[in-house]
C-alpha cells in the first residue's frame, strides 16, 4: 500500500502470500485462505474455517488485537451501506454471547457481494 492509498483509506485486497504472511502463526495446518482486505493498516481475512480480524491499537500500531471468530459462532451479519456524507461499508459481526457486534469499516472500492456470499456460505 503506497502513501496516497494509506491517506484516503482504500481498502486492499490480499493475495494469498499476503495473507499468509499476516497470520501464518495462527493458521491451522489444514486452513485454507479465502479471501484477505487490508484497511488502512487493519486486516481482515476470511478462511474456510474462520474469520480473522487484526487491529492494530494507537498511533504506531505497536499493539495489535487479533480477532478469531469461527463461522458457527456468528448469529448473523450485517453490511451497511455508504450513504452520502459515509463512504464507507460497515460488517457488523454478531456473535454468540456477546451483546455488540464486532465491527470493521471496508472502503466501497471491495466486491461486497462477494464478501457476503463467503461468509453466508459459511454461517448456515
Amino acid at each position: 500500500m503506497n502513501f496516497i492509498e494509506e491517506m484516503i483509506g482504500v481498502t486492499i485486497e490480499l493475495n494469498q502470500e499476503e495473507m499468509k504472511e499476516k497470520i501464518v502463526k495462527f493458521l491451522l495446518e489444514e486452513e485454507i485462505l479465502l479471501k484477505g482486505y487490508q484497511i488502512i493498516r487493519d486486516i481482515l481475512i476470511l478462511t474456510d474455517k474462520r474469520i480473522i480480524m487484526v487491529d492494530y491499537i494507537g498511533v504506531r500500531g505497536r499493539k495489535v488485537q487479533y480477532h478469531m471468530i469461527p463461522y458457527q459462532s456468528i448469529n448473523r451479519f450485517v453490511i451497511d451501506s455508504p450513504g452520502t456524507l459515509d463512504t464507507d461499508y460497515t460488517l457488523k459481526l454478531y456473535i454468540k454471547g456477546s451483546l455488540e457486534p464486532l465491527e470493521k469499516q471496508l472502503k466501497k472500492n471491495i466486491d461486497i457481494y462477494e464478501l457476503n456470499h463467503i461468509i453466508f456460505s459459511h454461517i448456515i
